[in-house]
């Protein structure tokens, strides 16, 4: 289910504007929109937009009256046959009145819903048979991760055959509508993209608009850890048990028409990220070390899906490696410890233990060998598809990795990636590095790719600033302000620039 994202921008004074609708399922409102033969002209107070052709699936235009006014060929047949657009398509006049009318007052209700959902006591609380949900979310964008993770829910039971103890009651599931409001309401430190927290039954995080994919996987993650966490409401899985089969349920997709699931699939920015320390024999992870660990960095991750991901592809492994991992949480006979909160865990000796036990495995380094095998011969991109630089300097730039993250995007980049978000992270944490003048050129490049990424322009106009172009770099940043009123990271960056000027002047 796709959900349209609608940006209301300096409507015309009687409420008509002319509407974008972008290839990607975004829709703009502006003031003012021209034609010319590179693409549509978008008239901002601070400055004019060209948007290419090719990002743009239609482009609809009123006159004062509101009324649209056909400019093709094409365009105009349909007019005189009384015909006008609405949402993609041709209608009567009188039913696109009415559209209009309805869809006018959804629009209303729907801005004063985001005004409000601002404010974490305006949140929504929706209960269901097993979860209470509470969101900072409009409505349709809500009931999609909703009904993702009941699916989820649904498809681990009956994966694992587990029953939920009753007193396990009811976890609370916090989804928040952006990173900022997630760290301030939730409390997460940096690197943090999501997290559970057993002692009191909630799931937290917040919902990337750039990066869905990546927002259904740390979902997904971090679900997986409730998810376990329900196999015995008292006991912790140890780090790679639980990190690792996180990022395996992580990969997992699903369709919404028939609400399945698939696992196994592969986590193309972790997979890329080992890949770089597999090809070095000394950076490679030896498998006791992992086993025995109680915890690790971001590239600890990639090992630990990696293994859990040999353990559940291989036949003669998968049976007994579901047995264990039950195991751990419900079988008498291993020594547990208390962790603290209540809860119990095992060493990492008594781990190796019993996963020897239920493995039926006595050679620990020949058992390595053979998860080096997969990693090298088994863990590959299909034909014709690439490593996800691009991901894996995503997921170090969220964990403060900011030199592989530099790395990694720039080798993305390197291989012809022309994804905004690729080229603006990389520009972002060049300007982090005090670097201006490269993470002016990235973010320009961000721009000619989308020339409604506000935040690059925002930036851009920072690392004018930066190098000393103060009056420029403030108009495009109140450019970006225009683009994207919403936006808190823009409103503080023209606090900031708006502050400093007015310092300037003070000081003469």
């Amino acid at each position: 289910m796709k959900y349209v994202t609608l940006i209301l921008l300096l409507l015309a004074s009687a409420g008509f504007a002319d509407t974008l609708i972008m290839t990607d399922g975004r829709v703009f409102e502006f003031k003012k929109i021209d034609k010319s033969d590179k693409g549509f002209v978008v008239h901002f107070e601070h400055g004019i937009v060209t948007v290419p052709l090719r990002l743009v699936r239609a482009c609809y235009r009123t006159g004062t009256d509101g009324e649209f006014v056909p400019v093709t060929d094409a365009e105009k047949r349909k007019f005189e046959k009384g015909l006008v657009p609405w949402g993609g398509k041709w209608v009567k006049r009188a039913k696109r009145g009415r559209l209009r009318a309805a869809a006018e007052k959804s629009r209303q209700e729907r801005i004063e819903q985001t005004k409000a959902r601002r404010l974490w006591r305006n949140h929504v609380t929706v209960e269901t048979g097993r979860f209470i949900y509470k969101h900072t979310l409009p409505d349709e964008v809500f009931e999609e991760y909703k009904d993702l993770f009941e699916t989820y829910y649904k498809f681990f039971t009956k994966y694992w055959g587990i029953k939920p103890s009753p007193k396990f009651g009811k976890a609370t599931i916090n989804i928040y509508h952006d990173r900022a409001y997630f760290e301030q309401v939730g409390g997460a430190p940096q690197g943090v993209v999501g997290y559970y927290m057993p002692i009191r039954r909630d799931l937290n995080f917040y919902v990337d608009r750039e990066n869905k994919r990546y927002t259904i996987d740390v979902m997904f993650h971090e679900g997986n850890h409730m998810l376990t966490h329900m196999i015995n409401e008292r006991f912790w899985y140890p780090w790679w048990v639980g990190e690792g089969m996180a990022e395996y349920f992580g990969a997992s997709s699903w369709d919404p028409r028939t609400k399945k699931m698939k696992i196994g699939l592969l986590q193309s920015g972790r997979l890329a990220v080992l890949k770089e320390q597999f090809k070095d024999e000394d950076k490679r992870l030896k498998l006791t070390s992992l086993l025995e660990t109680q915890g690790m960095g971001a590239i600890g991750y990639s090992w630990a899906w990696s293994f859990c991901h040999f353990m559940l592809s291989t036949p003669k492994y998968a049976k007994n490696f579901k047995r264990f991992y039950l195991a751990l949480g419900r079988a008498k006979g291993i020594r547990r410890v208390q962790r603290g909160m209540g809860q119990t865990t095992v060493t990492g000796e008594e781990l190796v233990r019993v996963f020897k036990k239920y493995l039926k495995v006595k050679d620990i380094e020949a058992l390595q060998k053979e998860w080096y095998d997969y990693i090298e011969k088994s863990l590959t991109m299909e034909r014709g598809q690439k490593l996800d630089w691009a991901t894996a300097g995503y997921i170090m730039g969220l964990y403060g990795e900011r030199k592989k993250a530099r790395k990694f995007l720039k080798r993305a980049i390197d291989a012809g990636s022309e994804e905004p978000l690729v080229l603006y992270g990389y520009a972002k944490l060049k300007m982090q590095q005090s670097m201006p003048g490269i993470a002016r050129k990235y973010a320009t490049r961000t721009t000619d790719v989308d020339p409604l990424h506000a935040r690059a322009w925002c930036l851009r106009g920072q690392a004018m600033r930066a190098q000393g172009d103060r009056p420029g770099g403030l108009k495009l940043i109140q450019l970006a302000r225009e683009m994207d009123p919403d936006s808190r990271e823009i409103w503080f960056a023209l606090e900031a620039a708006e502050q400093m000027e007015k310092e300037a002047k003070e000081n003469g």
